[in-house]
């Protein structure tokens, strides 16, 4: 009986010791919460002289939930009201949107994974004529282009990097066009493969709430571009139109037909991606890339050039104080 009690004993400090070599130590990770910087960009550029270019942390008046998030800043970046040590060059271009898969940066916790809250950061690109938040930017001939045929969700969330190529989200988006008393307006700056630059702008632009499937309105259209998202008429205007993406059809395609076939879907047999599509339209600029140089133009402003291919995409916002009529 006591040896079959020393044999239990051994047994038991034996398991003892082997599950403790098998428990990992306890990582502490840097939680980082920065303070808002301002409601957009357009607060930060009046309220901060002189601010350069980055990314910032944002708060539009209105908003759901509070728009927080670990800093993700270019190196040597002096953020206001932030407490936190600039970013190494090794950590800018890791922030990553709520669907993007990978590792956590068991560093600072500064890359995000599925699961967690969208970022709540923006790059603004501060100009002589206001501060601008940047919803969406693509650059042609990276070594891995960002994918944009994904679904709903993701469209809602936001992917990509704020350094580089990315989609802010569809309800970011909404919030910063949403808020009270401001007057929101859209930039849309091209360039094409000859490096001839294009812009269209609109002194009103909104994106409403996802009840309505995050509906598109617009102001008046000036620029050298052509008003892409009017297109020629009733027909292709993508003005008040839902967006739609692969998982989500609001497109008014019953059907439609595009001289190769017909199809019921823009995203879904067509482009595969979201945009908000009428019968298709003649704006699409979340369409992929083409395959390589020379190739026929897939993602398109129409009104430049229907064959000349794009290399450089920028949509950006500024609000202003809205005028009492």
């Amino acid at each position: 009986m006591a040896t079959c009690l020393l044999l239990l004993l051994t047994i038991l400090h034996l398991s003892v010791a082997l599950v403790g070599s098998m428990v990992q130590p306890r990582v502490q990770l840097r939680l980082v919460l920065l303070e808002p910087q301002g409601r957009d960009c357009s607060q930060i550029w009046v309220d901060n002289p002189g601010a350069g270019s980055s990314i910032y942390t944002i708060q539009p008046e209105g908003a759901n939930a509070p728009f927080q998030s670990p800093p993700t800043p270019t190196p040597g970046t002096d953020f206001a009201h932030s407490e936190h040590p600039p970013l190494t060059d090794e950590d800018v271009g890791t922030a990553m949107f709520a669907n993007e898969k990978g590792p956590a940066d068991q560093q600072g916790g500064r890359r995000w994974t599925s699961g967690l809250p969208p970022p709540s950061q923006v790059f603004c690109d501060m100009r002589e004529d206001g501060g601008w938040t940047v919803i969406q930017r693509r650059e042609w001939g990276t070594e891995q282009p960002l994918d944009f045929e994904r679904c709903w969700q993701e469209y809602k969330q936001g992917f990509g990097d704020l350094g580089g190529d990315h989609w802010l989200g569809l309800q970011h988006i909404s919030d910063l066009t949403s808020q009270p008393g401001l007057q929101p307006e859209l930039s849309v700056d091209l360039q094409d493969v000859d490096n001839l630059t294009w812009w269209a702008h609109y002194d009103y632009f909104h994106v409403d709430k996802e009840d309505h499937f995050y509906r598109l309105s617009l102001g008046q259209y000036s620029g050298n571009a052509g008003d892409a998202f009017r297109g020629s008429g009733d027909t292709d205007t993508q003005e008040g139109r839902a967006f739609s993406t692969l998982d989500r059809d609001h497109d008014s395609c019953e059907p439609c037909e595009d001289g190769t076939g017909v199809f019921t879907s823009c995203s879904r047999d067509r482009s595969g991606v979201g945009w908000w599509y009428s019968n298709c339209g003649q704006a699409d600029l979340n369409k992929p890339w083409p395959g390589r140089e020379g190739d026929p133009p897939s993602l398109h402003w129409a009104t430049v050039s229907s064959e000349q291919a794009l290399r450089s995409i920028m949509l950006r916002v500024r609000t202003a104080q809205r005028q009492k009529a």
